[in-house]
């Protein structure tokens, strides 16, 4: 009997169902190549990332373009600015009371050498720019000529990000002719802080909103005298209100737009203007969200019942459909942008989401008894090389193969991780540790794989087996450990310490009908094969 093109765990099939090369337990053990593969043990890549101190707990990890990473106690969503790139690094979060936001430029600024840091908050601003309360108001001088016409006016707020506030309500008409000077008065001079800078905007005869001037903030007093030739573009912020003080679930997306939600609705930015959120990019659901996500043509959003379906990339675009599938979000934190889908946890197990196309692709892998088991609500999950990390609470995680739809068990969690994008590495952080380690970056660690039931009509010896195996250079440490486990032992019948390639013989004095094999070992194993004696053993 010789196994190979091994495969994970499928728990939902009894062991003795199972194809001959799957498992029935595995532990560190990644399949990618159809083989044995021990995962590389934790690499240690920052010893005292936040520089003195006793390690504090961290629930989300933001890594910067410098490398340092941004960190918060307990689980946000930050997205990146999308805005071009003004040496700021602007994020911004929801999670924390009210949503903000802060550049990490001036974060890392202040970190010295320390290599993580929580956001100060004398450096966090709440997202959004609030519109002036109130209005401009307008005196008439001078004589004009011609045909006097009515114009109005309004002004907006700018900060020092450039971020431009919704318009204050309009002036009183006023009539005025041309060579007529309007001596304008703000008399309202409370803004939001950073406000920087003051903007004007009036009718022109066709009663369109154009640029007038812009003033530095404490400048109350304008006077106008131009032409309508005279004017700039057209005023853009009509409707751009700050997000709702409850948002939460913030993700980015395509063409610089931004997604959130509170209770039931789901909210969306203006394109390339993250503070600016209009009433009319929302929709309502019928169950409470749990998350968004962008997802293939438009974004997915998980609630407590059915999902959804918001089919557009430009919000003023967007449609919103309900998917006829009863599959809820279990943990806000399991789900995972994996490209053109999404993953995310439900009740009965791992769901796939592309587009309108909402699958459990888990379903042949676990019962719904099996998946409560590991108590997936709080899941906390990764995208890395086309798998599916899961860490759990419980201190361990798994891997989740989506294109073969199977499991396999790490003994690793950690509570907080972040993506480097410039070497695809997931690096991973916990209190316990309170350091920084790559996920998978060092040497191979310890695996163990139990084989599925295999059954004889007779009783039978099993006397010899083979591991093909890469065993690298020689060590006085036994590569591997071969245990058999015969009729249904809770402990190994059979151990066996195997040194290199060729045929090991086995212990006898034991015979039964039903076998299991397990293997533990820090080499790649490519296959085992199985038999009563050598000629068998030969034969597979």
């Amino acid at each position: 009997m010789r196994i190979q093109a091994f495969t994970g765990e499928t728990a939902r099939i009894a062991s003795h169902l199972l194809p001959d090369n799957a498992s029935s337990l595995t532990n560190n053990i990644d399949f990618i190549r159809g083989t044995l593969k021990p995962i590389g043990q934790p690499l240690l890549v920052i010893s005292n990332p936040f520089g003195t101190g006793s390690a504090p707990t961290v629930k989300t990890l933001y890594r910067s373009s410098a490398g340092k990473y941004i960190a918060w106690a307990g689980d946000v969503n930050v997205a990146r600015s999308p805005t071009p790139d003004d040496g700021l690094e602007r994020i911004y979060w929801t999670g924390e009371s009210a949503p903000k936001m802060a550049s990490v430029t001036n974060i890392i600024a202040g970190m010295g050498s320390a290599m993580m840091a929580f956001v100060p908050s004398g450096l966090t601003n709440t997202l959004g720019v609030p519109a002036p309360t109130a209005a401009i108001s307008g005196t008439v001088s001078g004589s004009g000529t011609g045909t006097a016409l009515a114009r109005q006016y309004v002004y907006t707020w700018v900060t020092t990000y450039g971020e431009e506030s919704a318009p204050s309500s309009p002036s009183a008409v006023i009539s005025v002719q041309s060579g007529q000077t309007v001596s304008l008065t703000i008399t309202s001079s409370t803004a939001p802080t950073n406000t920087t800078k003051v903007r004007i905007y009036r009718t022109d005869a066709a009663g369109d909103w154009r640029y007038l001037v812009e003033l530095t903030y404490g400048t109350w007093a304008y006077s106008d005298t131009l032409d309508d030739v005279w004017l700039g573009e057209a005023l853009a912020t009509t409707g751009w209100v700050p997000p709702n003080a409850g948002l939460q679930g913030l993700k980015s997306g395509p063409n610089g737009v931004l997604c959130g939600f509170f209770g039931n609705t789901v909210c969306f930015s203006e394109p390339y203007a993250p503070y600016a959120w209009p009433v009319a990019y929302q929709f309502i659901t019928d169950y409470p969200i749990v998350a968004v996500c962008a997802n293939a043509g438009g974004w997915l959003v998980a609630t407590t019942g059915t999902p959804y379906f918001i089919a557009g990339s430009w919000p003023g675009q967007m449609s919103m459909a309900k998917i006829n599938q009863n599959q809820a979000c279990v943990s806000a934190t399991s789900m995972v942008d994996m490209g053109d889908y999404v993953i995310y946890a439900a009740p009965s197990g791992l769901v796939s989401a592309r587009g309108m196309d909402v699958q459990l692709i888990s379903r042949d892998a676990v019962t719904r008894d099996q998946w409560q088991g590991i108590t997936p609500s709080t899941l906390k999950a990764y995208a890395w090389e086309n798998r599916y990390i899961g860490f759990l609470s419980s201190g361990s995680g798994f891997m989740f193969y989506p294109e073969k739809g199977y499991f396999a068990n790490i003994g690793y969690s950690y509570t907080a991780a972040a993506l480097d994008w410039t070497t695809g590495n997931l690096l991973a952080y916990k209190a316990a540790d309170g350091v920084v380690r790559q996920w998978n970056g060092g040497s191979a660690d310890t695996l163990t794989w139990r084989s599925k039931r295999f059954s004889f009509e007779q009783p039978v010896n099993i006397g010899v087996v083979r591991l093909d195996a890469d065993w690298g250079v020689s060590s006085p440490v036994y590569p591997a450990t071969f245990n058999l486990y015969v009729d249904d032992a809770v402990s190994p019948t059979v151990t066996a310490s195997i040194y290199d390639n060729t045929p090991a013989r086995l212990p006898g004095g034991f015979r039964g009908n039903y076998f299991v094999a397990e293997i533990v070992s820090t080499h790649e194993i490519r296959s085992v094969s199985l038999g009563r004696d050598m000629s068998e053993l030969m034969a597979s």
